[in-house]
């Protein structure tokens, strides 16, 4: 509890139980309480008990004990002009009355404090998936990286960002403070979608189609394409630690690190063109192997509500037994929503 307002009413109570020997005698002030903790520079948190101990001359102590609760205190005028040796409390009086103004204090109580409970997750990422071949499929930690690209029979346009983007929306999330306000964990639910762009002139499928494996581009009949991709969406989870340099939210530099994990939404391979004669055509295969579960690495680092954010991936963007060896390291930037 603040003491600015609490401990204005526990010294004039005890100023009043005191006046007799004031009168005539020099007083001591002492503050002795069952445990203290301080936090900003103008606050001090006091549990418990407070006692006030008055001391004349003669050393016969007078002993105030007054029950301290949170956001309740008493508060007492008097008249401190004549009383020897309190001249200087009705100054300290007129202090803590003006701390308590510049506290926030309200008469219901203490207005609530300003506490950073948004976390990093919550807002728009807006990035691109850099594909690559490795020998063990994803391993845990930094991927093995063989060469940086999808395998050339399957003429995916990964290359270039017009035409593999990823759209990360993130609407939901919840920040519990660890170490005060700068030190916190963040969870939440956000939605990923993928479009990764196929080259013309080809027809992705898959060698075993019963098993969805075996994935290759077949050359077609010149056509004009209008639509030509692969697209998914996975809802995802974060667990996420972050640190930041403000007490604030959305204001100073930020740094988190965790794992996110996601289960499909929709994923399809998309087809729509205009043939020889002029005729519009349509083709959409629901699921094409993509994998059912996604899982990667986050690391998110910015200034205010700006930041960069890459995730390497623990599983295959496929699932097919000779696709599982491609996976995507994401890359792009994240803008927060913090009201």
């Amino acid at each position: 509890m603040k003491l600015t307002f609490a401990l204005c009413g526990m010294l004039c109570a005890a100023c009043v139980l005191a006046a007799p020997q004031a009168a005539t005698t020099s007083l001591e002030f002492s503050i002795d309480t069952d445990s203290v903790a301080t936090g900003k520079s103008d606050t001090l948190r006091i549990e418990k008990r407070i006692v006030v101990r008055m001391r004349g001359e003669e050393g016969g102590p007078l002993v105030v004990e007054v029950d301290s609760t949170v956001g309740e205190g008493v508060q007492i005028d008097l008249d401190l002009e004549g009383l020897d040796g309190l001249e200087g409390l009705e100054g300290m009086l007129e202090a803590l009355e003006m701390g308590r103004e510049e506290d926030g204090w309200e008469e219901d109580g203490w207005e609530e404090e300003s506490e950073a409970v948004c976390g990093l997750w919550k807002g728009i990422s807006l990035g691109t998936g850099m594909f690559f071949t490795g020998t063990e499929a994803v391993v845990a930690g930094l991927p093995e990286v063989d060469e940086w690209g999808t395998p050339a029979n399957w003429s995916f346009a990964d290359d270039r960002i017009g035409s593999n983007w990823r759209i990360e929306l993130n609407p939901i999330e919840y920040r519990a403070k660890l170490i005060g306000n700068r030190f916190g964990m963040t969870t939440g639910v956000g939605l990923d979608m993928w479009r990764v762009g196929v080259e013309d002139g080809v027809k992705l499928r898959f060698a075993d189609a019963a098993a969805d494996t075996g994935l290759e581009a077949v050359p077609v009949d010149s056509l004009n394409m209008r639509r030509h991709a692969v697209r998914a969406g996975w809802v995802r989870i974060p667990v996420l630690f972050d640190l930041r340099t403000s007490r604030e939210a959305g204001e100073g530099f930020h740094l988190a690190a965790g794992i996110v994990g996601g289960v499909k939404l929709y994923s399809s391979y998309l087809r729509v063109y205009e043939d020889a004669v002029g005729g519009d055509w349509k083709e959409k295969y629901k699921g094409f192997g993509v994998n059912r579960f996604a899982a990667s690495g986050r690391i998110q680092a910015g200034f205010k509500h700006v930041s960069l954010v890459v995730e390497v991936p623990m599983l295959p963007f496929f699932e097919g037994e000779l696709e599982n060896n491609v996976g995507a390291v994401t890359v792009g930037l994240h803008f927060g929503s913090h009201e």
